[in-house]
């Protein structure tokens, strides 16, 4: 398994609402990488690391390949079937300490839905 699928999938998300989510419509819940753009999610799974050099236009691929990168990374990592993906960014909070405000970093989650019939078997038992 590449090192480049692991750092675009961080973690899995595992609440209340998640699980609610698994039991009832079969979606899971990650949190993925934020920085990464859709043209090296996707040249992540694709090709090797050697070949990871861009140009400018690459860069401006459109947000259905960075769902599909997504999607392959799920699969090649699960071994599941991924019926859809979507994505969105989680604004961070502002908490107060010692009457200084601070902001949590944004991070990006994306929740997933798997084929009727496939599992992913860290999240049994939840």
């Amino acid at each position: 398994m590449s090192t480049e699928l692991l750092k675009l999938i961080k973690k899995p998300l595992v609440t209340e609402k998640n699980a609610t989510l698994m039991a009832e419509h079969n979606q899971y819940a990650f949190e993925v990488d934020y920085d990464a753009n859709r043209p090296q999610i996707k040249r992540a799974i694709e090709k090797p690391a050697e070949t990871l050099t861009q140009n400018k236009e690459e860069e401006n691929a459109n947000k259905k390949d960075n769902l599909d990168a997504i999607k392959r990374a799920i699969e090649k990592i699960f071994n599941v079937k991924v019926e859809r993906v979507r994505t969105m960014i989680v604004r961070g909070k502002t908490k107060t300490y010692r009457s200084k405000k601070n902001k949590r970093p944004n991070w990006k989650k994306a929740y997933v839905t798997l084929q009727e019939g496939s599992k992913i078997e860290i999240f049994q038992g939840v």
